[in-house]
């Protein structure tokens, strides 16, 4: 009927609407949201979504890219390599005036190197502020200069380069964090470009050449990652830092490849005043146990509140002494993580622990983690837990994690368990295995 306006119960919906692009009329702030959510590739594919959607991507603020997204990974004598150079020069032709906030790029580009002088020195004059260049080649590119022009970085994640700061480099005056891994610079390089970074908070150096002796001055650095391919590591300055972790330099496991004057490393560790978490190699640990002795451990410092040792191996009375020096001479100790690889030491071990019963005293731990890999048995390290707890008075939880299959059937576990509850009676202690925890 003429006039007669048409009414839809609740939950219908009109068929003028059916045909309607919601997504087109999206505002385009939510369209950079979520097409920044995704890598490029993700985001070209979105182009089938909408008519205004075809050419959306080339306008994000945010650009992510990996050779490896590009069928099967470039080198340089692929061609495919015209693709990923199309990708990226399209999507900077359309930012000629508007802003870049993140370029992500990971390729080989050796044989490219005009290329990405030129990408990089546009990228300079865009208000970029994450910048991450990973080069998948074997040999170090170096880095075109233009990169230490940027005004407004944030975070830098470089990647497989070598770098030379120019003598007109000032400084990367906002960036926050800096993320060097497999790169080449000199000591003296480096250590200007830690200065030249004012707020600097999170440092990552691992797999650097070029390099002996590491040196840190930065007032607001809060978090540092080495590895222990350096000589010797001096922390000048950084009143402000309070997390630390050393991992192995998987290069090579020679003496002559890792940190040699480690006291340089217990010394700067011991003067951090913020030192709050600490998380040790598996070689830091062994250079600790082949030349400490308990009565000048050279390891001690008054904040530290959470340590982590990563593969350790109860083999020896070494081990046990350098364990619970570090917890007796970090005193605010709360909380204490250690994955154990093997467990077969002397039966010496015993008798060490029965002979020094009145000498520790852990008053502040209250968390004890110990983790067993696939296929390590717990062996003499249960005798270390039941003395660790016996002198923790006010620890709060014992977890024991097994990754993998259960070492122990449920009478041997239960009886272990039982035990733990005795010597920790204010404690919750767990036992899990393969990522379920028994009902023990």
């Amino acid at each position: 009927m003429a006039g007669m306006s048409r009414v839809f119960s609740s939950g219908e919906q009109d068929p003028s609407d059916l045909n309607a692009d919601r997504i087109s009329n999206l505002p385009w702030n939510v369209l950079d949201i979520i097409l920044g959510k995704l890598s490029i590739t993700e985001a070209v594919r979105t182009s089938v979504l909408a008519k205004d959607w075809r050419y959306s991507w080339l306008t994000m603020s945010k650009f992510s890219l990996s050779s490896e997204e590009i069928g099967e990974v470039l080198d340089f004598r692929d061609p495919r390599w015209d693709i990923l150079s199309s990708i990226v020069s399209n999507f900077l032709l359309h930012h000629t005036t508007t802003s870049i906030m993140t370029f992500i790029l990971q390729s080989f580009f050796c044989s490219h190197f005009s290329d990405l002088s030129n990408w990089i020195e546009f990228l300079s004059k865009k208000g970029v502020e994450v910048l991450e260049l990973i080069e998948f080649g074997d040999q170090y590119l170096k880095m075109p200069t233009h990169l230490f022009s940027f005004e407004k970085l944030k975070v830098l994640v470089i990647e497989s380069f070598s770098l030379q700061i120019p003598s007109s480099f000032r400084s990367f005056k906002f960036l926050e964090e800096l993320s060097l891994n497999e790169v080449s610079i000199s000591s003296g390089d480096l250590y200007r470009l830690i200065l030249a970074c004012p707020l600097l908070l999170n440092l990552t150096l691992v797999t650097i050449s070029g390099i002996q002796n590491l040196r840190i001055h930065s007032a607001r650095l809060t978090m540092l990652e080495v590895d222990t391919g350096f000589v010797g590591i001096d922390v000048e300055f950084a009143p402000c830092l309070s997390t630390v972790s050393i991992i192995n330099d998987y290069r090579s496991f020679t003496p002559q490849s890792v940190i040699l004057n480690w006291r340089s490393v217990t010394r700067s560790l011991s003067g951090l005043i913020s030192l709050q978490s600490l998380a040790l190699s598996e070689i830091i640990f062994k250079l600790l146990v082949a030349e400490c002795a308990l009565k000048d451990f050279p390891l001690r410092n008054n904040t530290l509140a959470f340590l982590i040792l990563r593969e350790v191996s109860f083999d020896k009375i070494e081990v046990f002494r350098v364990c619970l020096s570090l917890l007796k001479f970090c005193p605010k100790m709360k909380t204490f993580r250690i994955t154990v690889t093997s467990a077969k030491g002397p039966k010496l071990i015993k008798s060490f622990l029965k002979e020094n019963p009145g000498q520790y005293s852990f008053l502040e731990l209250e968390t004890l983690n110990v983790i067993y890999p696939p296929g390590t048995g717990m062996g003499c390290s249960v005798k270390f837990i039941e003395f660790l707890v016996t002198h923790c008075p006010n620890l709060k939880l014992l977890s024991i994690e097994t990754e993998g299959a259960c070492e122990l059937n449920i009478t041997r576990a239960n009886k272990m368990l039982s035990q733990l509850r005795k010597l920790c009676p204010h404690a919750s202690v767990l036992y899990t295995f393969d990522d379920q925890e028994p009902n023990l």
